[in-house]
């Protein structure tokens, strides 16, 4: 969906992913573009291996590769509002996301 993002899970900061890998750890992911915005809500894991080049993914599964930012998400893609998904296709489209790790 969101494209040519200027950071990978190899570009995050070395103390969010300190947190992201602490058991029960919590990342609140909040999406904007054009006004409409959004909040998916996940999990950190030890497991996690936050070294992807190129891919950020969450996930509502509790699966784990380099691409995985958390796991057990409470949205996936099909669940986010219709409105911000044809936002999302523009590739002109600016778009916002603010990530946020606590413990």
């Amino acid at each position: 969906m969101a494209v040519s993002a200027d950071k990978a899970l190899s570009d995050l900061d070395e103390e969010f992913k300190k947190c992201l890998l602490q058991n029960n750890s919590r990342i609140t992911i909040l999406i904007e573009a054009d006004g409409v915005k959004e909040r998916i809500v996940a999990q950190g894991n030890p497991l996690l291996h936050l070294t992807h080049p190129s891919d950020i993914v969450v996930r509502k599964s509790s699966h784990t590769c380099s691409r995985t930012l958390a796991i057990d998400a409470d949205k996936a893609a099909c669940d986010l509002s219709r409105t911000l998904v044809a936002r999302l296709k523009n590739p002109k489209q600016e778009v916002k996301i603010i990530l946020v790790a606590s413990v």
